[in-house]
């Protein structure tokens, strides 16, 4: 009985081991295949110490903090210096502010407080300052005159101008590339950065390539002649007729300035549309609807991280009060602004509170690769990117075989390695994108800020409406 339970149990070892032998050499033929490391190629970025250096995507709000003491029908408006509205811009994830009210020529105590109050929640500030643009002013008066506020830790540069043009597209009086050529050229020999921002394209008949060709002289001279640190231009292409109609233009627009920002060696940011019906002209009116949708808002983001765009910007940050204006009631302060004009939050507060997060988990990654393309997957995508300079036509770009799904896919070189931004390109509804690996691999999925580790050869995502993932292989 003895030999016999000794028999068995050696038996039992036997089949044992040869089963982990087996499965060993079942894991073995399914082991993950080595990537082949593309040449590390220089990067082209630009961010600020003040809000965490290179690696930290500059995400910016366009209209700041105003100086007032604005009230009316009983709405008397916060105090837009106070610990609260801070607190309410730094927890939405921007991080700088663009276009202010605080004019150092007129009001240098709320510069100073701007400053102040920027650096303690750890962001940066454009200071207006509209005596520089004086061409009698020499370059040390400049350096003395800037050196009264630059000393703040939160200063990042001087703002400059906002949409100039030329006599052939959108000039008119002093607004124009020329009018700026003389303050950004002494800003630049002080060591100083600055904004200044570009005019979106018309939105006319954009098809014609007279009005292409048109646009992309403005870039050029727009470029040259002011040599910023980065390209950035807003235009916003969703309105009451809301939906993709206007996405080609949208690719377009990215295509003209992303190529002049690669032949300056810079890189390009790209404005988010928060809210709608901006009034300019300080009219009454009703609100026409709430727009853009949660949907369309993520999209917009996303679809411009996806085209290699280093930074961000969203317009306008906090609503100024005639933009609220109305007939039937006195104020809108829904209308449009991540922040209301009451000091409250929007829809699109919390919209930009989500892609920023998602931006925070994933801008190390973007802030340090380079932009190969894009590829499009479905009909809507692929009738959008017709004839992109940046459309990567066969569909496939190093491990990524093929899509499934309605998709915009950036691809990139990161340190080496492939990185792909995947892109939900419905703006209504999600969907699952799948992609197919040319063998098995080993990568990282950052969606809604959350990482997650993979093997395998596909890449399932399930994506909400306008949404967007990043993949890294490893």
């Amino acid at each position: 009985m003895k030999v016999k339970s000794y028999l068995k149990r050696a038996f039992l070892c036997l089949l044992v081991f040869g089963f982990v032998l087996n499965s060993a050499g079942c894991k073995n033929s399914k082991q993950t295949a080595q990537l082949k490391d593309m040449e590390i190629e220089e990067v082209v970025k630009f961010s600020y110490d003040a809000i965490g250096g290179d690696d930290v995507m500059p995400l910016m709000g366009f209209y700041g903090p105003r100086p007032n003491n604005y009230s009316y029908n009983a709405n008397t408006l916060p105090d837009y210096y106070s610990d609260e509205i801070f607190e309410l811009i730094s927890k939405s994830g921007v991080n700088l502010i663009g276009t202010n009210w605080s004019h150092y020529t007129t009001s240098p105590s709320y510069t100073y407080k701007l400053l102040e109050q920027a650096g303690k929640y750890n962001m940066g500030v454009y200071v207006s300052d509209p005596a520089l643009n004086n061409e009698n002013m020499t370059l040390e008066e400049m350096d003395e005159r800037i050196n009264n506020y630059s000393n703040y830790p939160a200063f990042c540069g001087v703002h400059v101008a906002d949409e100039p043009g030329t006599p052939y597209f959108r000039g008119a009086g002093d607004q124009m590339v020329s009018n700026y050529a003389d303050i950004t050229q002494k800003l630049k020999k002080l060591g100083f950065s600055y904004y200044v921002n570009l005019y979106g394209r018309l939105v006319g008949s954009e098809d014609d390539p007279k009005a292409k060709d048109v646009y992309a002289q403005y870039c050029k001279e727009f470029a040259e002649t002011l040599t910023p640190d980065y390209m950035c231009y807003d235009r916003y292409i969703f309105d009451d007729n809301s939906g993709l109609s206007r996405a080609y233009l949208h690719f377009q627009n990215m295509e003209a300035v992303k190529y002049q920002a690669e032949q300056s060696r810079i890189p390009f940011w790209v404005f988010v549309q928060a809210g709608s019906q901006w009034n300019d002209a300080k009219e009454y009116f009703d609100s026409k609807g709430y727009f853009p949708s949660k949907g369309e808002f993520l999209w917009m983001g996303n679809t411009e991280l996806a085209f290699g765009a280093k930074g961000i910007a969203y317009f306008p940050l906090i609503q100024p009060y005639w933009f609220a204006y109305s007939v039937t009631e006195p104020f809108d302060f829904q209308r449009n602004g991540l922040i209301g004009a009451m000091g409250n939050k929007t829809r699109w507060y919390y919209y930009a509170e989500e892609l920023n997060k998602q931006i925070r988990a994933i801008d190390e990654v973007l802030m340090n690769s380079v932009s190969k393309g894009v590829i499009a997957s479905g009909k809507d995508a692929e009738k959008d990117m017709a004839n992109n300079r940046y459309l990567i036509k066969s569909g496939k770009f190093r491990e990524l075989q093929s899509v499934l799904g309605d998709a915009i896919i950036g691809c990139f070189n990161y340190r080496g390695k492939t990185a792909l931004y995947v892109v939900n390109y419905d703006i209504k509804y999600a969907q699952k994108i799948t992609i197919d690996l040319s063998d098995k691999y080993n990568y990282e999925v950052t969606k809604e800020a959350n990482i997650a580790k993979y093997s395998s050869n596909k890449v399932v995502l399930e994506l909400g409406a306008g949404d967007g993932a990043l993949v890294v292989f490893k």
